[in-house]
């Protein structure tokens, strides 16, 4: 590890689309520290996808020392990471969601793991998540295989868990540090050295499963993914996307045959769209309808709506 005196220069960026107090409080927890300014060097870029709920102009007013670029249309996750990341030029680089909470202390605990036995090989860090319960979500996975995500679109993951297994490491407690396929994208942290190989995120992945190919195309150059559990970060999860839960799932799908299409053969890339759109969708419709009632029901029928709308035109 390094010294305590050598200090860490980071680039955190951080998304907005109509974070409200979320985006607030995250900021405000990496001002909220008791670090002192030789240790770590912290520049806050701020990315906002054409907020609508006032929360850029909060940032704004609250805290000036943020470089806050301003989108005229949201232009996805991905696109924005990305622009974020480049306007910065810090070693490293934080992608940190507007519903995720870290405080420097922690981020300096992180750096330091790429200056440990293994930094050379490491390409992207990222901590234990915790919820508002204050519990461990188990938040690691695996590389996404083909039949792992037939289990997640048709439930057999859920129904026979010991036989079928998504690419989630549900398995996996989650309290140890160790090698993982892929973290977290709330709380992502990599060297802008290998950030600028791999051209930053892929932009076809509007959101969800950017993480997922930034991991995977960092592994096929030699550089592994690492999960700390000496370091908790808070996380809401969905926090800025519950408000559209149609549109979140039709991401989700999405971003999922996007994914197939990039990695698996054509054969494979055609049967997980045709699960999505034949099985889970009715799956989740049904399960919406059970536990949400008709609004739940009508969220996933728009959902698959827009899914098949893009698969047509596409």
């Amino acid at each position: 590890m390094t010294s305590s005196r050598q200090l860490r220069n980071v680039d955190v960026v951080i998304v907005n689309w109509n974070g409200g107090q979320l985006i607030w409080q995250a900021v405000n927890a990496l001002y909220r520290t008791a670090v002192t300014p030789s240790e770590i060097s912290v520049n806050l870029i701020v990315v906002d996808n054409a907020s609508d709920d006032g929360s850029p102009d909060c940032i704004q007013t609250d805290f000036p020392d943020v470089r806050l670029i301003r989108n005229q249309s949201n232009r996805g996750f991905a696109a924005a990471c990305n622009q974020g990341a480049r306007a910065g030029n810090a070693e490293f680089i934080l992608f940190l969601n507007p519903d995720a909470r870290i405080d420097r202390e922690s981020l300096i605990r992180m750096i330091d793991w790429f200056h440990g036995p293994d930094g050379v090989s490491m390409g992207v860090l990222g901590p234990q998540i915790r919820n508002e319960g204050g519990h461990v979500e188990r938040t690691c996975a695996r590389r996404p295989l083909l039949r792992h995500l037939l289990c997640r679109a048709t439930g057999l993951h859920r129904v026979l868990p010991s036989a079928w297994s998504d690419f989630t490491m549900h398995e996996f407690d989650h309290l140890s540090s160790q090698r993982v396929g892929q973290v977290i994208g709330a709380c992502f942290l990599t060297p802008r050295k290998l950030f600028e190989m791999l051209n930053g995120f892929d932009e076809r992945f509007f959101v969800y499963f950017e993480e997922v190919d930034y991991c995977h195309r960092a592994a096929l150059l030699g550089f592994h993914t690492q999960f700390l559990a000496s370091v908790s970060v808070f996380h809401l999860g969905g926090g800025t996307t519950n408000r559209v839960k149609g549109f979140r799932m039709f991401l989700s799908l999405r971003s999922r045959i996007i994914y197939a299409r990039k990695w698996f053969s054509r054969p494979g890339a055609m049967i997980v769209t045709l699960t999505a759109m034949g099985i889970e969708i009715p799956i989740r419709a049904l399960r919406a309808l059970y536990s949400d009632g008709v609004d739940g029901f009508n969220d996933v029928i728009r959902g698959g709506n827009m899914l098949w709308r893009w698969w047509r035109h596409d």
